[in-house]
Protein backbone atom coordinates (compact mmCIF):
# COMPACT_ATOMS: atom_id res chain seq x y z
CA UNK A 1 0.00 0.00 0.00
CA UNK A 2 1.21 2.95 -0.91
CA UNK A 3 2.28 5.79 1.31
CA UNK A 4 1.67 9.52 1.45
CA UNK A 5 4.29 11.76 3.48
CA UNK A 6 1.12 12.51 5.77
CA UNK A 7 0.62 8.41 6.50
CA UNK A 8 4.30 7.97 6.57
CA UNK A 9 5.60 10.49 9.20
CA UNK A 10 2.24 9.41 11.33
CA UNK A 11 3.76 5.94 11.32
CA UNK A 12 6.86 6.80 12.37
CA UNK A 13 5.67 9.11 15.35
CA UNK A 14 4.10 5.41 16.80
CA UNK A 15 7.02 5.03 17.70
CA UNK A 16 8.66 7.89 18.67
CA UNK A 17 9.78 9.59 15.67
CA UNK A 18 7.32 12.51 15.53
CA UNK A 19 7.40 15.95 13.65
CA UNK A 20 10.19 17.43 16.00
CA UNK A 21 12.15 14.75 15.46
CA UNK A 22 11.94 14.71 11.60
CA UNK A 23 11.71 18.75 11.18
CA UNK A 24 15.30 19.39 13.54
CA UNK A 25 18.10 21.00 11.74
CA UNK A 26 20.89 19.29 10.32
CA UNK A 27 23.56 19.28 13.02
CA UNK A 28 27.37 20.61 11.38
CA UNK A 29 29.22 17.48 10.29
CA UNK A 30 33.06 18.14 8.73
CA UNK A 31 33.67 16.49 5.38
CA UNK A 32 36.39 14.80 6.89
CA UNK A 33 34.25 12.85 9.29
CA UNK A 34 36.62 10.21 9.83
CA UNK A 35 35.06 7.19 11.75
CA UNK A 36 36.37 5.67 15.03
CA UNK A 37 34.58 2.29 14.44
CA UNK A 38 35.87 0.87 18.20
CA UNK A 39 35.32 3.77 20.61
CA UNK A 40 31.94 5.61 19.18
CA UNK A 41 30.54 2.09 17.97
CA UNK A 42 31.05 0.50 21.42
CA UNK A 43 30.80 3.17 24.19
CA UNK A 44 27.55 5.69 24.98
CA UNK A 45 25.30 6.98 23.45
CA UNK A 46 26.04 4.78 20.49
CA UNK A 47 25.40 1.31 22.54
CA UNK A 48 21.83 2.93 23.59
CA UNK A 49 21.29 3.28 20.22
CA UNK A 50 21.95 0.05 19.07
CA UNK A 51 19.68 -1.20 21.88
CA UNK A 52 16.64 0.87 20.66
CA UNK A 53 17.56 -0.71 17.28
CA UNK A 54 16.91 -4.33 18.46
CA UNK A 55 13.88 -3.07 21.21
CA UNK A 56 12.30 -1.27 17.69
CA UNK A 57 12.38 -4.76 15.54
CA UNK A 58 9.59 -6.25 17.69
CA UNK A 59 7.43 -2.96 17.36
CA UNK A 60 7.92 -2.39 13.47
CA UNK A 61 8.44 -5.24 11.92
CA UNK A 62 5.64 -7.86 13.45
CA UNK A 63 2.21 -7.49 13.80
CA UNK A 64 -0.33 -8.94 15.71
CA UNK A 65 -2.22 -12.09 13.70
CA UNK A 66 -5.45 -14.15 14.48
CA UNK A 67 -6.08 -16.88 12.15
CA UNK A 68 -9.79 -18.88 12.26
CA UNK A 69 -10.07 -22.51 11.60
CA UNK A 70 -13.47 -23.51 10.40
CA UNK A 71 -14.68 -26.56 9.32
CA UNK A 72 -16.12 -27.56 5.74
CA UNK A 73 -20.15 -26.32 7.73
CA UNK A 74 -18.62 -22.87 9.00
CA UNK A 75 -18.07 -25.11 12.72
CA UNK A 76 -14.85 -24.03 14.29
CA UNK A 77 -12.40 -26.68 14.71
CA UNK A 78 -11.20 -26.62 17.98
CA UNK A 79 -7.81 -28.45 19.32
CA UNK A 80 -6.27 -28.56 16.05
CA UNK A 81 -2.53 -28.32 15.78
CA UNK A 82 -1.18 -25.62 13.68
CA UNK A 83 2.59 -25.45 12.06
CA UNK A 84 3.35 -21.47 11.44
CA UNK A 85 5.92 -21.04 9.52
CA UNK A 86 7.07 -17.94 7.47
CA UNK A 87 8.14 -18.45 3.75
CA UNK A 88 9.66 -14.61 2.77
CA UNK A 89 10.25 -11.22 4.43
CA UNK A 90 8.41 -8.19 2.98
CA UNK A 91 11.20 -6.33 4.31
CA UNK A 92 13.92 -6.94 1.15
CA UNK A 93 17.63 -8.05 1.71
CA UNK A 94 19.60 -8.07 -1.21
CA UNK A 95 22.67 -7.87 -3.04
CA UNK A 96 23.94 -7.33 -6.85
CA UNK A 97 24.51 -9.54 -9.31
CA UNK A 98 27.86 -8.14 -10.77
CA UNK A 99 29.62 -11.90 -9.85
CA UNK A 100 26.78 -13.69 -11.55
CA UNK A 101 26.37 -11.66 -14.52
CA UNK A 102 30.44 -12.33 -15.14
CA UNK A 103 29.70 -16.15 -14.81
CA UNK A 104 27.13 -16.12 -17.44
CA UNK A 105 28.60 -13.91 -19.66
CA UNK A 106 31.56 -15.70 -19.79
CA UNK A 107 29.70 -18.99 -20.61
CA UNK A 108 29.58 -20.45 -17.35
CA UNK A 109 25.72 -20.46 -17.27
CA UNK A 110 25.42 -24.24 -17.42
CA UNK A 111 28.59 -25.14 -15.31
CA UNK A 112 28.06 -26.18 -11.26
CA UNK A 113 30.02 -22.70 -9.88
CA UNK A 114 27.14 -20.60 -11.17
CA UNK A 115 24.39 -23.09 -9.80
CA UNK A 116 26.21 -23.23 -5.83
CA UNK A 117 26.63 -19.40 -6.48
CA UNK A 118 23.00 -18.89 -6.88
CA UNK A 119 22.13 -21.35 -4.34
CA UNK A 120 24.20 -19.34 -1.39
CA UNK A 121 22.22 -16.33 -2.63
CA UNK A 122 18.82 -16.85 -2.52
CA UNK A 123 19.38 -19.04 0.94
CA UNK A 124 20.28 -15.50 2.80
CA UNK A 125 18.23 -12.91 0.27
CA UNK A 126 15.07 -12.28 -1.10
CA UNK A 127 15.72 -9.62 -3.90
CA UNK A 128 18.57 -9.45 -6.51
CA UNK A 129 20.10 -5.83 -7.74
CA UNK A 130 20.13 -6.49 -11.27
CA UNK A 131 22.76 -4.16 -13.14
CA UNK A 132 21.83 -2.58 -16.67
CA UNK A 133 23.92 0.07 -16.85
CA UNK A 134 23.85 1.73 -20.72
CA UNK A 135 27.12 1.31 -20.38
CA UNK A 136 30.17 1.00 -17.51
CA UNK A 137 33.82 1.79 -17.91
CA UNK A 138 35.80 -0.15 -20.54
CA UNK A 139 38.54 -1.36 -17.74
CA UNK A 140 35.19 -3.01 -15.62
CA UNK A 141 33.59 -6.42 -16.82
CA UNK A 142 29.92 -4.69 -15.31
CA UNK A 143 27.01 -5.49 -17.70
CA UNK A 144 27.40 -2.74 -20.96
CA UNK A 145 23.95 -3.11 -22.95
CA UNK A 146 24.52 -0.84 -25.48
CA UNK A 147 28.06 0.22 -25.89
CA UNK A 148 27.77 0.51 -29.66
CA UNK A 149 25.55 2.31 -31.40
CA UNK A 150 22.20 0.33 -32.12
CA UNK A 151 23.81 -3.39 -30.69
CA UNK A 152 21.72 -3.76 -27.43
CA UNK A 153 23.13 -6.57 -25.29
CA UNK A 154 20.05 -7.73 -22.88
CA UNK A 155 20.60 -11.25 -22.24
CA UNK A 156 22.58 -10.93 -18.80
CA UNK A 157 20.37 -8.61 -17.39
CA UNK A 158 17.48 -10.43 -18.56
CA UNK A 159 18.70 -13.45 -17.22
CA UNK A 160 19.30 -12.41 -13.87
CA UNK A 161 15.56 -10.95 -13.68
CA UNK A 162 14.28 -14.33 -14.70
CA UNK A 163 16.12 -16.31 -12.63
CA UNK A 164 15.12 -13.91 -9.77
CA UNK A 165 11.36 -14.34 -10.25
CA UNK A 166 11.29 -17.69 -11.08
CA UNK A 167 12.88 -18.57 -7.53
CA UNK A 168 10.53 -15.86 -5.70
CA UNK A 169 13.43 -12.92 -5.48
CA UNK A 170 12.35 -9.69 -6.00
CA UNK A 171 14.22 -8.47 -9.02
CA UNK A 172 15.52 -4.84 -9.14
CA UNK A 173 17.27 -2.65 -11.82
CA UNK A 174 20.02 -0.60 -11.68
CA UNK A 175 20.01 1.93 -12.80
CA UNK A 176 17.98 3.09 -15.27
CA UNK A 177 19.96 6.22 -15.93
CA UNK A 178 23.81 7.67 -14.78
CA UNK A 179 24.39 11.09 -15.71
CA UNK A 180 28.41 10.11 -15.70
CA UNK A 181 30.94 10.48 -18.45
CA UNK A 182 31.92 6.42 -17.74
CA UNK A 183 27.77 5.44 -18.02
CA UNK A 184 27.62 7.30 -21.11
CA UNK A 185 27.89 5.50 -24.17
CA UNK A 186 30.87 7.54 -26.57
CA UNK A 187 28.48 7.39 -29.10
CA UNK A 188 25.76 9.07 -27.46
CA UNK A 189 28.16 11.99 -26.37
CA UNK A 190 27.83 13.66 -30.02
CA UNK A 191 24.78 14.19 -30.51
CA UNK A 192 22.82 17.75 -28.94
CA UNK A 193 21.58 17.54 -25.49
CA UNK A 194 17.75 17.41 -26.62
CA UNK A 195 18.78 14.61 -29.37
CA UNK A 196 20.24 12.90 -26.44
CA UNK A 197 17.79 13.32 -23.65
CA UNK A 198 15.93 11.24 -26.60
CA UNK A 199 17.96 8.16 -26.63
CA UNK A 200 17.80 8.48 -22.65
CA UNK A 201 13.86 8.39 -23.29
CA UNK A 202 14.32 5.37 -25.42
CA UNK A 203 16.35 3.33 -23.27
CA UNK A 204 14.17 4.41 -20.15
CA UNK A 205 10.74 3.61 -22.06
CA UNK A 206 12.06 0.49 -23.58
CA UNK A 207 13.48 -1.25 -20.84
CA UNK A 208 10.27 -0.39 -17.95
CA UNK A 209 8.02 -1.80 -20.94
CA UNK A 210 9.79 -4.62 -21.10
CA UNK A 211 10.13 -5.61 -18.09
CA UNK A 212 6.80 -4.37 -16.55
CA UNK A 213 5.79 -6.91 -13.56
CA UNK A 214 9.31 -8.69 -13.87
CA UNK A 215 11.71 -5.44 -12.51
CA UNK A 216 9.60 -4.53 -9.47
CA UNK A 217 12.07 -1.64 -8.11
CA UNK A 218 14.26 0.55 -10.74
CA UNK A 219 17.21 3.25 -9.00
CA UNK A 220 16.11 5.72 -11.17
CA UNK A 221 18.33 7.91 -11.52
CA UNK A 222 22.01 7.48 -10.28
CA UNK A 223 24.16 9.63 -7.86
CA UNK A 224 23.08 13.23 -9.35
CA UNK A 225 24.20 15.21 -6.67
CA UNK A 226 27.66 14.85 -7.28
CA UNK A 227 27.51 14.76 -11.27
CA UNK A 228 26.01 17.24 -13.80
CA UNK A 229 22.88 16.91 -15.44
CA UNK A 230 22.87 15.07 -19.37
CA UNK A 231 23.30 18.83 -20.92
CA UNK A 232 26.65 19.53 -18.59
CA UNK A 233 27.96 16.65 -19.21
CA UNK A 234 30.67 18.40 -21.22
CA UNK A 235 31.87 20.81 -18.63
CA UNK A 236 32.07 17.67 -15.98
CA UNK A 237 34.23 18.17 -13.19
CA UNK A 238 34.35 16.17 -9.71
CA UNK A 239 32.53 17.02 -7.38
CA UNK A 240 29.92 19.42 -9.49
CA UNK A 241 26.95 20.60 -8.19
CA UNK A 242 24.40 20.89 -10.52
CA UNK A 243 21.00 23.70 -9.94
CA UNK A 244 18.56 22.50 -8.19
CA UNK A 245 16.15 23.10 -11.67
CA UNK A 246 18.22 21.43 -13.40
CA UNK A 247 18.16 17.98 -11.82
CA UNK A 248 14.53 18.15 -10.98
CA UNK A 249 14.21 18.82 -14.89
CA UNK A 250 15.53 15.57 -16.14
CA UNK A 251 15.12 13.41 -13.27
CA UNK A 252 11.37 14.06 -13.51
CA UNK A 253 12.02 13.06 -16.79
CA UNK A 254 13.24 9.72 -16.39
CA UNK A 255 10.42 9.32 -12.96
CA UNK A 256 7.86 10.12 -16.00
CA UNK A 257 8.95 7.54 -18.71
CA UNK A 258 9.26 4.86 -16.58
CA UNK A 259 5.89 5.50 -14.36
CA UNK A 260 4.11 5.54 -17.71
CA UNK A 261 5.74 2.25 -19.45
CA UNK A 262 5.34 0.53 -15.89
CA UNK A 263 3.14 2.34 -13.18
CA UNK A 264 3.66 -1.06 -10.96
CA UNK A 265 7.21 -0.20 -10.27
CA UNK A 266 9.32 1.63 -7.73
CA UNK A 267 10.97 4.27 -8.87
CA UNK A 268 14.43 5.28 -6.39
CA UNK A 269 16.55 8.19 -6.15
CA UNK A 270 19.81 6.48 -5.33
CA UNK A 271 23.12 8.48 -3.93
CA UNK A 272 26.53 8.70 -1.84
CA UNK A 273 28.31 10.57 0.76
CA UNK A 274 24.50 11.60 2.64
CA UNK A 275 26.05 9.72 5.48
CA UNK A 276 30.19 9.95 5.27
CA UNK A 277 32.28 11.72 3.02
CA UNK A 278 35.87 9.85 3.12
CA UNK A 279 37.63 12.60 1.79
CA UNK A 280 38.95 15.91 3.05
CA UNK A 281 38.42 19.07 1.58
CA UNK A 282 35.92 18.64 -1.40
CA UNK A 283 35.22 21.95 -2.89
CA UNK A 284 32.70 21.86 -5.82
CA UNK A 285 33.17 23.94 -9.50
CA UNK A 286 32.03 26.54 -7.37
CA UNK A 287 34.79 26.72 -5.03
CA UNK A 288 32.05 25.61 -2.12
CA UNK A 289 32.61 23.31 0.25
CA UNK A 290 31.09 19.87 0.09
CA UNK A 291 29.91 18.45 2.75
CA UNK A 292 26.95 15.62 4.18
CA UNK A 293 25.36 18.29 6.16
CA UNK A 294 25.10 20.53 2.42
CA UNK A 295 24.20 17.03 0.54
CA UNK A 296 21.53 15.78 2.92
CA UNK A 297 19.98 18.98 2.25
CA UNK A 298 20.30 19.19 -1.10
CA UNK A 299 18.61 15.57 -0.97
CA UNK A 300 15.62 16.54 1.07
CA UNK A 301 15.06 19.43 -1.36
CA UNK A 302 15.13 17.35 -4.56
CA UNK A 303 12.98 15.15 -3.20
CA UNK A 304 10.40 17.98 -2.42
CA UNK A 305 11.28 19.65 -5.68
CA UNK A 306 10.23 16.34 -7.49
CA UNK A 307 7.41 16.19 -5.38
CA UNK A 308 5.59 19.53 -6.05
CA UNK A 309 6.98 18.78 -9.92
CA UNK A 310 3.91 15.66 -9.60
CA UNK A 311 7.25 13.12 -9.86
CA UNK A 312 8.04 12.60 -6.72
CA UNK A 313 10.10 9.24 -6.06
CA UNK A 314 9.13 5.67 -4.45
CA UNK A 315 12.29 5.37 -1.92
CA UNK A 316 15.02 7.56 -1.28
CA UNK A 317 18.15 5.28 -1.99
CA UNK A 318 21.44 5.26 0.99
CA UNK A 319 24.87 4.61 -0.40
CA UNK A 320 26.41 2.88 2.35
CA UNK A 321 30.20 2.16 1.04
CA UNK A 322 32.06 5.32 1.74
CA UNK A 323 33.05 5.21 5.25
CA UNK A 324 31.91 3.37 8.52
CA UNK A 325 28.85 5.14 10.56
CA UNK A 326 28.44 3.97 14.27
CA UNK A 327 24.77 3.24 15.26
CA UNK A 328 24.08 6.56 16.66
CA UNK A 329 25.23 8.12 13.74
CA UNK A 330 23.34 5.98 11.72
CA UNK A 331 20.40 6.55 13.54
CA UNK A 332 20.62 10.38 13.06
CA UNK A 333 21.06 9.67 9.30
CA UNK A 334 17.97 7.94 8.74
CA UNK A 335 15.90 10.38 11.46
CA UNK A 336 16.78 12.94 9.51
CA UNK A 337 16.07 11.75 5.48
CA UNK A 338 12.69 10.44 6.90
CA UNK A 339 12.21 14.30 6.50
CA UNK A 340 11.12 13.52 2.92
CA UNK A 341 8.23 11.47 3.97
CA UNK A 342 9.90 8.22 1.81
CA UNK A 343 10.81 4.88 3.06
CA UNK A 344 14.30 4.81 2.56
CA UNK A 345 16.64 1.98 1.14
CA UNK A 346 20.00 1.03 2.36
CA UNK A 347 22.01 0.43 -0.83
CA UNK A 348 25.21 -0.29 -1.91
CA UNK A 349 26.39 -1.39 1.72
CA UNK A 350 29.81 -2.82 1.72
CA UNK A 351 32.59 -3.06 4.93
CA UNK A 352 35.73 -4.06 3.45
CA UNK A 353 38.98 -5.00 6.34
CA UNK A 354 41.17 -3.37 4.33
CA UNK A 355 39.43 -0.14 5.83
CA UNK A 356 40.95 -1.71 9.11
CA UNK A 357 44.75 -1.43 7.95
CA UNK A 358 47.16 1.04 8.12
CA UNK A 359 45.99 3.96 6.25
CA UNK A 360 42.24 3.13 6.25
CA UNK A 361 39.69 4.92 7.06
CA UNK A 362 38.51 3.59 10.27
CA UNK A 363 42.25 4.18 12.07
CA UNK A 364 41.33 5.28 15.35
CA UNK A 365 40.09 2.22 16.65
CA UNK A 366 42.88 1.11 19.33
CA UNK A 367 40.79 1.93 22.21
CA UNK A 368 37.58 -0.27 21.33
CA UNK A 369 36.41 -2.70 22.88
CA UNK A 370 36.95 -5.64 20.46
CA UNK A 371 40.79 -4.31 20.20
CA UNK A 372 41.37 -5.19 23.82
CA UNK A 373 39.85 -8.45 23.43
CA UNK A 374 42.39 -9.31 21.48
CA UNK A 375 45.09 -9.11 24.05
CA UNK A 376 45.79 -5.07 23.79
CA UNK A 377 49.06 -5.79 22.19
CA UNK A 378 47.67 -5.42 18.67
CA UNK A 379 48.49 -2.64 16.32
CA UNK A 380 47.45 -1.94 12.85
CA UNK A 381 50.34 -3.18 11.65
CA UNK A 382 50.34 -6.62 13.01
CA UNK A 383 46.31 -7.29 12.82
CA UNK A 384 46.06 -10.27 11.08
CA UNK A 385 43.15 -10.71 8.19
CA UNK A 386 41.10 -13.21 10.84
CA UNK A 387 41.25 -10.62 13.38
CA UNK A 388 40.26 -8.29 10.98
CA UNK A 389 37.39 -9.88 9.54
CA UNK A 390 36.24 -10.44 13.06
CA UNK A 391 36.01 -6.61 13.26
CA UNK A 392 34.41 -5.93 10.19
CA UNK A 393 31.92 -8.93 10.53
CA UNK A 394 30.88 -7.55 14.12
CA UNK A 395 30.08 -3.72 12.17
CA UNK A 396 28.28 -5.14 9.36
CA UNK A 397 26.30 -7.43 11.78
CA UNK A 398 25.22 -3.78 13.83
CA UNK A 399 24.53 -1.82 11.16
CA UNK A 400 22.24 -4.04 9.38
CA UNK A 401 20.13 -4.47 12.98
CA UNK A 402 20.27 -0.93 13.02
CA UNK A 403 18.92 -0.41 9.67
CA UNK A 404 16.29 -3.23 10.12
CA UNK A 405 15.39 -1.12 13.53
CA UNK A 406 14.62 1.93 11.94
CA UNK A 407 10.84 2.41 10.64
CA UNK A 408 11.74 4.31 7.77
CA UNK A 409 14.29 1.68 6.24
CA UNK A 410 12.35 -0.73 3.67
CA UNK A 411 15.15 -2.61 2.24
CA UNK A 412 18.72 -3.41 2.78
CA UNK A 413 21.10 -4.11 -0.19
CA UNK A 414 24.58 -5.58 -0.11
CA UNK A 415 27.02 -4.82 -2.55
CA UNK A 416 29.60 -7.57 -2.52
CA UNK A 417 27.94 -9.31 0.32
CA UNK A 418 28.77 -12.64 -1.92
CA UNK A 419 32.42 -11.44 -1.84
CA UNK A 420 33.15 -10.70 1.38
CA UNK A 421 31.12 -13.75 2.50
CA UNK A 422 31.88 -16.82 0.10
CA UNK A 423 35.45 -17.73 -0.77
CA UNK A 424 35.14 -19.83 -4.59
CA UNK A 425 38.41 -21.46 -5.43
CA UNK A 426 40.21 -20.25 -8.45
CA UNK A 427 38.96 -20.98 -11.74
CA UNK A 428 35.58 -21.96 -12.58
CA UNK A 429 34.92 -25.12 -10.05
CA UNK A 430 32.25 -25.17 -7.49
CA UNK A 431 34.65 -25.71 -4.83
CA UNK A 432 34.16 -22.97 -2.32
CA UNK A 433 33.80 -22.18 1.45
CA UNK A 434 31.63 -20.16 3.22
CA UNK A 435 33.33 -17.40 5.75
CA UNK A 436 31.66 -16.77 9.80
CA UNK A 437 29.93 -13.62 7.84
CA UNK A 438 28.01 -15.86 5.90
CA UNK A 439 25.80 -17.79 8.52
CA UNK A 440 25.88 -15.05 10.85
CA UNK A 441 23.58 -12.49 8.23
CA UNK A 442 21.75 -16.32 7.23
CA UNK A 443 21.12 -16.80 10.75
CA UNK A 444 20.15 -13.22 11.72
CA UNK A 445 17.27 -13.22 8.81
CA UNK A 446 16.32 -16.33 8.65
CA UNK A 447 16.02 -17.58 12.08
CA UNK A 448 16.73 -14.18 14.74
CA UNK A 449 14.16 -12.16 12.23
CA UNK A 450 12.03 -15.25 10.90
CA UNK A 451 8.75 -16.43 12.73
CA UNK A 452 8.30 -20.41 13.10
CA UNK A 453 5.23 -21.35 15.62
CA UNK A 454 3.20 -24.19 16.54
CA UNK A 455 -0.10 -23.65 18.37
CA UNK A 456 -3.50 -25.21 19.14
CA UNK A 457 -6.75 -23.73 18.21
CA UNK A 458 -9.07 -22.49 20.95
CA UNK A 459 -12.57 -22.89 21.43
CA UNK A 460 -13.04 -20.42 18.70
CA UNK A 461 -11.22 -22.36 16.38
CA UNK A 462 -8.32 -19.80 16.81
CA UNK A 463 -4.75 -19.42 17.13
CA UNK A 464 -3.30 -15.69 17.67
CA UNK A 465 1.04 -14.55 17.69
CA UNK A 466 2.75 -11.94 16.35
CA UNK A 467 4.91 -12.52 13.59
CA UNK A 468 7.51 -10.94 11.16
CA UNK A 469 5.69 -9.40 7.80
CA UNK A 470 5.93 -11.16 4.86
CA UNK A 471 4.30 -14.40 3.37
CA UNK A 472 3.66 -17.53 5.51
CA UNK A 473 2.35 -21.04 5.72
CA UNK A 474 -0.57 -22.31 8.16
CA UNK A 475 -0.69 -25.93 8.14
CA UNK A 476 -3.33 -27.34 10.31
CA UNK A 477 -3.58 -30.80 11.23
CA UNK A 478 -5.80 -33.14 10.08
CA UNK A 479 -7.95 -35.94 12.40
CA UNK A 480 -7.66 -38.44 12.36
CA UNK A 481 -5.16 -39.23 9.41
CA UNK A 482 -2.65 -36.67 11.07
CA UNK A 483 -1.54 -35.13 7.72
CA UNK A 484 -1.58 -31.41 7.40
CA UNK A 485 -3.94 -29.44 4.90
CA UNK A 486 -1.82 -25.73 4.09
CA UNK A 487 -2.79 -22.50 4.32
CA UNK A 488 -0.60 -19.63 2.74
CA UNK A 489 -1.35 -16.59 4.28
CA UNK A 490 -0.01 -12.79 4.40
CA UNK A 491 1.21 -10.47 7.18
CA UNK A 492 1.24 -7.16 6.08
CA UNK A 493 2.83 -4.15 7.45
CA UNK A 494 0.36 -1.33 6.02
CA UNK A 495 -2.12 -3.13 8.28
CA UNK A 496 -2.08 -2.95 11.81
CA UNK A 497 -3.33 -6.24 12.27
CA UNK A 498 -3.91 -9.45 10.35
CA UNK A 499 -7.11 -11.40 10.93
CA UNK A 500 -8.31 -14.35 8.49
CA UNK A 501 -10.55 -17.06 8.03
CA UNK A 502 -10.22 -20.33 6.88
CA UNK A 503 -12.82 -22.27 5.89
CA UNK A 504 -11.35 -25.45 5.33
CA UNK A 505 -12.26 -28.70 3.35
CA UNK A 506 -12.70 -30.62 7.05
Amino acid sequence: MPLNRRSFVRRLSRIGLGAATLGAPLPAMASNHRQEYGPAFFQHPSKSALERARANIDKIRKRPVTLTFLDRWGQPLTNRKVDIAQLQHQFLFGDNNWAMSNMFRAGQSQETRLEYYRERFKDVFNSLNTTVYWTERPRTYGTKTMDFQGDLKLESFEESVNWANANGLTAKGHPLFWSIPKAVPEWAKKYDPETFMKFVEVRVRNLTARYDGKVKLWDAVNEALWEPAPKNLPNRTWPYTESMDNLVEYISKVIRWGREESPGAKYVINDYGIGVINKTGLQDHYGEAVTTQRQRKRYLELVERLQNAGYPPNTLGLQSHTGWLNPSEQTELYDQMAAAGLPLSITEFWAHTKSLMPGGQEEKILSSEEWRSLGETKTQENLTEEEAESLRDQYVMDYLTVAFGHPAVESFYFWGFMGMAVSFQPGSGSGHTLKPLYEKVRQRIHEDWTTRTTATTDEKGQVTFRGFCGSYLAQLESQPAQTKIGHPFAVDEAAPDTRLVFKTVL
